[in-house]
Parts: structure tokens; C-alpha cells; sequence
């Protein structure tokens, strides 16, 4: 861990001197949300009379990134993330074989802090994402298809929201890792696109009591994969770099303007030659008319 925090600090310290940027972006893509399961004494349990499995749905939000220099930058954002899980049991019974599938769909508003650990210019960016997240619910629903012989029992199927207050979390706080990249497509290096693919591992237990017969040892929390890509403008971009770029440009046109029109005039020995041969000229007049005026006398 120390030589992770000496070598962050090392890039830190001998790009010191870079220029800050600031960018706000928009992006969205699809969410996966499954339960983890597992017992607090420490055996992982990965099924509790049925399979869970991931629910797919979407997210997107707003988000502002700082870059401090070239390697370490911060993300702060607002998400709206579909979370929840699919849970699958199957049995054989005398009267046919029964499949019973418990859908919990979950709504968050999410808030991540992260930290980018990063390589890249000014034009493209690879980074490493590290940090939490804090997600409130906002709407949830618990879907119970139980089938028999791939009929539906419609006597013990049902579809209720879910009860915040009672049965399920209010709060859900987690660790969110991934990567990403970022690239700026203009001219100016202003508008750029993103791609973040992060997961989010959650701490907090999803149930506040024991449900179907299983100890207090057992804890669910939440998991979510996001897949999201977005677009960014960037500010702080540098200003002198464009403008000495700008100054560049200018002086090459003035420079080929002279060259050109350098070109065009005359060479020095050229006009010599030509004012020597007016001079000749104008003798040779001068001559021929002294001798015409002797002769008329």
C-alpha cells in the first residue's frame, strides 16, 4: 500500500506544475443488479433456495471531473442507477415440476466520489477509478411468479412495492471500482467522448430482517456493473498553447506572403542590366539626334 501512495505522490510531485481542467458530461448505458449473498462468519453461500441473478436495466446521469495534472483526478456525480435482482428456484413435486422466479426491481439515485489514476495528453486519457458511492432508492417493486408445469399459479403469484421502512434498506453505501477512457474529438480540444465500465460492491444490507427461514448470520447486499458512455466539454483548456499555435500559423502565412512577393520582384542584377541598357539607349538617341540637327544645318 505504501509503494501504491509513493508512486501517486511521485507523479503528483513532477507534474506539478500542469494546468488544471475541468469537465461536465452527461452518459448512460445499461446496469446489471444482482444480490450478493453471503454469511457473516465468513462461507459465501451461493444459493438460498433458488439462483440469483443479475437484472438488467439502465442508468445515466450528470457528472464533473477535475484533472489535477496528467495522472490524478477526482469524479463527482449524480446517477439514476436500476438496481435490484432475479432469484430462480426450481423443484420437482408429485403434482409436475414447480418453478418459483422472485424479481426485486430497485430505482436509486446514486452519488459516487471517486479518484482517477490516470496516463494520457490532452487529446486522449486512460484511467483506473477508485472511490464510493451513497444510493438512495427512490421507487421499488417485488414481483412472485410461481409456475407448475410452466403454468401460472395466479393464487400465489403476485406483484407489491417494496416496503423501505419495514422490510427493505433505505440507504445502500459501497466501494465503486472500474476504468475508463476519455477522448476530445474537436479541434479545440473541448468536446470529447467518455467510456466508464465501473462496479459498484455494496455494504449495507439490502433486507433489515431475516426472511424465508434463513439465520441472522445471512446478509445481502447490493452489486451493480455499469456500462456507460457519455459526452464531455472540457474547460481549462490551454489557452497560450492555442494561442502560441494560433501565432504560429499567422507568421508562416505572413512569412510566404513576403517570400511570394519577394518572388515576384525584381532581382537587383536584373535591374542594373536593364538600367544600362535605358542608359545605352538614351546615348545612342542622343547621338543620332546632334547629327540629324549638324546635317539640317
Amino acid at each position: 500500500m505504501k509503494k501504491i501512495l509513493y508512486l501517486v505522490l511521485f507523479f503528483a510531485v513532477i507534474d506539478a506544475h500542469a494546468k488544471i481542467t475541468y469537465s461536465i458530461g452527461i452518459k448512460g448505458g445499461p446496469v446489471f443488479g444482482r444480490f450478493k449473498n453471503y454469511s457473516l462468519e465468513g462461507s459465501k453461500k451461493s444459493s438460498l433456495g433458488g439462483q440469483f441473478s443479475s437484472r438488467i436495466g439502465g442508468g445515466g446521469g450528470i457528472n464533473g471531473r477535475i484533472w489535477f495534472n496528467k495522472f490524478i483526478g477526482i469524479d463527482l456525480g449524480v446517477e439514476f442507477n436500476m438496481g435490484g435482482n432475479i432469484q430462480k428456484a426450481q423443484q420437482q413435486m408429485p403434482t409436475g415440476f414447480r418453478e418459483r422466479i422472485l424479481t426485486h426491481k430497485i430505482n436509486y439515485i446514486t452519488i459516487p466520489l471517486v479518484a482517477h489514476l490516470g496516463w494520457g495528453n490532452d487529446r486522449l486519457r486512460v484511467y483506473g477509478t477508485a472511490g464510493g458511492y451513497y444510493a438512495l432508492p427512490v421507487h421499488g417493486r417485488e414481483n412472485y411468479d410461481e409456475y407448475i408445469n410452466k403454468n401460472l399459479v395466479t393464487s400465489t403469484s403476485y406483484k407489491k412495492d417494496i416496503d423501505f421502512d419495514n422490510e427493505f434498506t433505505k440507504n445502500d453505501i459501497g466501494i465503486r471500482f472500474g476504468a475508463g477512457i476519455e477522448a476530445y474529438v474537436s479541434k479545440n480540444k473541448r468536446h470529447g467522448v467518455t467510456f466508464d465500465a465501473t462496479y459498484d460492491w455494496g455494504l449495507t444490507k439490502v433486507y433489515r430482517d431475516v426472511i424465508d427461514d434463513l439465520d441472522d448470520k445471512t446478509k445481502f447486499t447490493n452489486s451493480r456493473t455499469n456500462i456507460q458512455v457519455g459526452y464531455i466539454y472540457r474547460f481549462g483548456v490551454d489557452e497560450k498553447k492555442t494561442a502560441s499555435t494560433k501565432t504560429k500559423t499567422e507568421k508562416a502565412k505572413t512569412e510566404k506572403v513576403k517570400e511570394e512577393k519577394k518572388a515576384k520582384e525584381p532581382k537587383p542584377e536584373k535591374v542594373k542590366e536593364e538600367k544600362v541598357k535605358e542608359e545605352s539607349k538614351a546615348k545612342e538617341k542622343k547621338v543620332k539626334e546632334t547629327k540629324e540637327k549638324i546635317m539640317t544645318e
